[in-house]
């Protein structure tokens, strides 16, 4: 049986006139501390999205009264780290927090254009065309201009970092630049998961392909990682964005968006995240996912819709957490526009559900960062 839950507040947690703010991902530390992580960017006259754009940044905000109050948000690590995807957390025990962020290089367009840059993996022409194909963003021409006087940069490859916070996300150190050829990019934005070997799994998409899932692993904390572990790649499917639980079991699951079918996929590992399933289709037409367990203990996952009805979404997993019912979802908010989604989600003290997503509620109005309080009918 499926719990009832119901809204108990809508709230704008962070929004700017003149900068779009979107894909947060929140974590909380057993002191209560929760740790918020957001890209901010200043808005454009075209709404481009991380690997198109290079002054995206990734921003923190801090709450330690389970969301009443925020701290104003900073950069991390610094002002002037721009060009980035989204980041992900990583709660590794006490106040210690593993950031796992993607850098691109970018490069202005009369640097390339004079010879003195390499490795370029995107021109003004190829991000306009991004724009021309893209299901997630309005569509966009200039058929008679040249691109460049819209987009006067070329991407090139760019890095994976990490980084730990020992005071729940305050201050940053110990950055790391991690290796995950023969892959060409790292990015993940859910975090990964703490498993019974002692490790943790970070799970990642290759950029800026975006068509292959893998998974990393480190037993120091994060200071080295292994080779990349391929989870999900085939013909006509382009995975991206993976999110990982483990199960009461211990197995290993990761939920990941296929970008063709715009569905979700599942995969699982019974051995730590050495040898993986074949990724099956849920049918789902929401993405991305994160998973997270109610006060009782049981599973639950927040989604975003983008199909009409636009919105976010909550499923909660039958008791062996092995399989969600998709027929009953508990709508967290009804939106007007499929510019929104990447919900993640904490768990009160009393039991209510804080879901944190991005979405632009007023067709004029800012990109922005939102939160919804569901309460439910008893202690799930």
């Amino acid at each position: 049986m499926v719990p009832e839950f119901e809204v108990v507040e809508h709230r704008t947690l962070y929004s700017e006139p003149y900068a779009y703010c979107a894909h947060p991902h929140t974590v909380q530390f057993a002191s209560g501390r929760w740790l918020l992580v957001f890209n901010r960017v200043p808005k454009r006259e075209y709404l481009l999205h991380p690997p198109q754009d290079p002054l995206y940044a990734n921003y923190v905000m801090r709450s330690d009264d389970e969301g009443a109050s925020w701290s104003a948000p900073e950069p991390v690590p610094h002002f002037g780290w721009t060009g980035t995807e989204c980041a992900g957390l990583t709660v590794l025990g006490g106040d210690t927090v593993l950031l796992n962020q993607w850098k691109f290089d970018w490069y202005p367009a009369s640097t390339v254009e004079a010879g003195q840059a390499n490795d370029i993996t995107a021109t003004p022409a190829q991000i306009a065309e991004s724009l021309k194909i893209s299901p997630e963003i309005s569509q966009w021409s200039c058929p008679d201009e040249d691109p460049r006087s819209h987009f006067p940069w070329y991407r090139g490859r760019g890095s994976m970092w990490v980084r730990l916070s020992h005071d729940a996300g305050t201050t940053w150190d110990q950055a790391t630049s991690v290796d995950v050829s023969p892959l060409q990019g790292a990015y993940g934005m859910r975090g990964g998961q703490l498993l019974e070997d002692g490790s943790i799994f970070l799970p990642l998409s290759d950029v800026p392909d975006y068509k292959t899932v893998y998974g990393i692993k480190s037993f120091d904390q994060g200071r080295t990682w292994s080779k990349p572990i391929v989870i999900a790649r085939g013909d006509g499917c382009a995975f991206e964005e993976p999110a990982g639980y483990v199960t009461r079991n211990g197995r290993l699951v990761l939920l990941i968006r296929e970008s063709d079918s715009r569905t979700l996929y599942r995969a699982h590992s019974d051995d730590c995240g050495a040898t993986w399933s074949e990724p099956s289709p849920l049918g789902l037409p929401e993405f991305p996912a994160h998973a997270f367990r109610l006060r009782s203990g049981r599973l639950a996952m927040v989604t975003g819709r983008r199909v009409p009805p636009y919105s976010i979404q909550m499923y909660v997993a039958s008791d062996d957490d092995e399989s969600f019912d998709f027929s009953a979802p508990i709508v967290v908010r009804a939106l007007p526009n499929q510019d929104a989604g990447y919900p993640s989600a904490c768990v009160m003290k009393n039991g209510d559900v804080a879901v944190f997503y991005y979405a632009r509620l007023h067709e004029a109005g800012p990109t922005a960062i939102h939160q919804t309080i569901l309460r439910p009918s008893c202690v799930n």
